[in-house]
């Protein structure tokens, strides 16, 4: 029964090392917002995705990247930059007041991403 005890734990330290290594630990998200707002739109797509994945583990870690993503949203010339905020902001999750109008509003989209 030690035995097993003991292997069961040893599994579980293995297994939160992993989820922790697939976290991102830190991320330069004026940087980000940066690339969003400047870059071309693979670096914005990049952008909207990092934005996201960060901001779904520490959403309040991203909230200044909120209005930016909102605009790229709305604004966007590329169906694919628009596609990678809209799933940041689903990601992080924002105040529903200001993000669900936007997200709707993007579903008449016509582009294809």
């Amino acid at each position: 029964m030690r035995g097993i005890i003991a292997l069961t734990t040893v599994i579980g330290v293995f297994s939160l090392g992993s989820l922790e290594a697939d976290a991102p630990k830190k991320l330069d998200v004026t940087k980000q917002i940066g690339m969003l707002k400047n870059g071309s739109a693979k670096e914005r797509v990049q952008a909207a995705e990092a934005i996201g994945e960060f901001g779904a583990i520490r959403a309040s870690a991203v909230k200044d990247a909120i209005e930016p993503l909102l605009y790229v949203l709305k604004n966007d010339g590329d169906a694919e930059v628009r596609r990678a905020a809209a799933k940041a902001l689903g990601a992080i999750a924002p105040d529903p007041e200001n993000t669900v109008p936007a997200l709707t509003e993007a579903l008449n989209d016509k582009a294809r991403a």
